[in-house]
C-alpha cells in the first residue's frame, strides 16, 4: 500500500489518483471517493464531547428545514463546511457577524449600528463595536448520522442551449441540523437591548445563512418574515435521490425550475446574449 493511502482524505491533494472528490465520476456509482471522504471525518470527530460556550455568552438555537451548507474555501473545487473544535461543523463568527450587520443597518439607525458593530463617525474616527459574534455549532452529534455528501448539477446549458454541457460536482453539507449561535457584549447590555440584538440576530437568520441560499440551503424552521408565498405539495412522482441513490426532498429543484423556464421564455422573444444578461439579473450567475 502506498504511503499516502495511510493519510485521510482530508489531507491529500485534490489530484487524480489522490483525493478526487471535487467530481462525481460516472463508473464508480457505490465507490465515490466523496463518501470515504465524509466516513473519515465522521469516525474521527468527537460525538461525545459537544462543544460549549463560556458562561458569558448568550446562546440561541436554530433548525435549517434542509440543508445548509458553507464553504471553507480550503479545498480547490469542493465546497465544505469550516471546521472547528474537535472536528465538528463551524459557523465562522465572522460570517455571523456579517449577516447581523446587514440586518442591523436595514432596520437600525446608523448610531446604534456603529454601537453593535462598530464603524467610523461622522469625523472619520473608529468605534469598535461591543458585540462580539462566537460562530455557532451543531447542538449534538445527530448531524454526523447523515449524509454530509450533497450534490450540485447546474444543467442550463445543456437544457436549454445548443451543444451545451452539464456535470455533477460534490459539496458536502449538512442535513437539516439543529445549530446553536452565540453572542457576548464587552459592555452591560439591558434585557431590552438584548431583545434588540437577537431580533435583529432573527432577520438575519430569515435571509439565509451560509451558501447557496436562494436555492433553498440555509433557511430556518422559524421563518416570519420576508416570505413572498408558500404552498404545499402532494401526490405521487419523481423522487429525487443522493449519488448513493437515498431519496431526499431537494428544495433546489424549484430555483432550478423557474429558472429553466425563464431561459426558455427569454429564448422566444430575444437573442441569446440578452436571454442569458436577464436571467442571471433574476436568478443570480457568474
Amino acid at each position: 500500500m502506498p504511503d499516502h493511502d495511510y493519510v485521510p482524505l482530508m489531507f491529500q491533494a485534490q489530484v487524480e489518483g489522490r483525493s478526487q472528490i471535487q467530481r462525481l465520476i460516472p463508473s464508480q456509482k457505490a465507490n465515490q471517493q466523496a463518501y470515504d471522504w465524509a466516513k473519515q471525518w465522521q469516525e474521527a470527530c468527537d460525538d461525545q464531547t459537544v462543544p460549549q460556550f463560556g458562561a458569558q455568552v448568550k446562546t440561541r438555537e436554530c433548525r435549517f428545514t434542509w440543508r445548509m451548507v458553507t464553504n471553507s474555501g480550503q479545498d480547490a473545487g469542493v465546497i465544505r463546511p469550516v471546521i472547528g473544535d474537535r472536528g465538528w461543523a463551524y459557523f465562522p463568527g465572522s460570517s455571523m457577524k456579517g449577516a447581523f450587520l446587514r440586518a442591523c443597518q436595514q432596520s437600525c439607525p446608523a448610531d446604534e449600528v456603529r454601537y453593535f458593530c462598530g464603524g467610523q463617525g461622522k469625523g472619520g474616527e473608529l468605534h469598535p463595536g461591543v458585540l462580539r459574534f462566537h460562530g455557532g455549532y451543531p447542538k449534538n452529534a445527530e448531524w454526523l448520522d447523515d449524509s454530509l455528501v450533497d450534490v450540485v448539477h447546474p444543467q442550463e446549458d445543456w437544457q436549454s442551449k445548443n451543444q451545451g454541457n452539464h456535470s455533477a460536482f460534490i459539496q458536502f453539507s449538512l442535513h437539516q441540523p439543529t445549530f446553536v449561535f452565540g453572542i457576548s457584549s464587552t459592555k452591560p447590555l439591558s434585557d431590552d437591548q438584548w431583545e434588540v440584538v437577537w431580533k435583529i440576530w432573527q432577520a438575519a437568520l430569515e435571509k439565509g445563512l451560509g451558501s447557496r441560499v436562494s436555492a433553498g440551503y440555509g433557511q430556518i424552521a422559524t421563518h416570519t418574515g420576508n416570505k413572498l408565498t408558500g404552498f404545499a405539495l402532494s401526490g405521487v412522482g419523481q423522487a429525487s435521490k443522493l449519488i448513493n441513490g437515498q431519496g431526499e426532498f431537494r428544495s433546489n429543484i424549484f430555483k432550478a425550475a423557474l429558472r429553466g423556464h425563464t431561459r426558455r421564455l427569454f429564448n422566444g422573444i430575444t437573442d441569446e446574449e440578452t436571454a442569458d444578461r436577464i436571467t442571471k439579473q433574476l436568478w443570480g450567475g457568474h
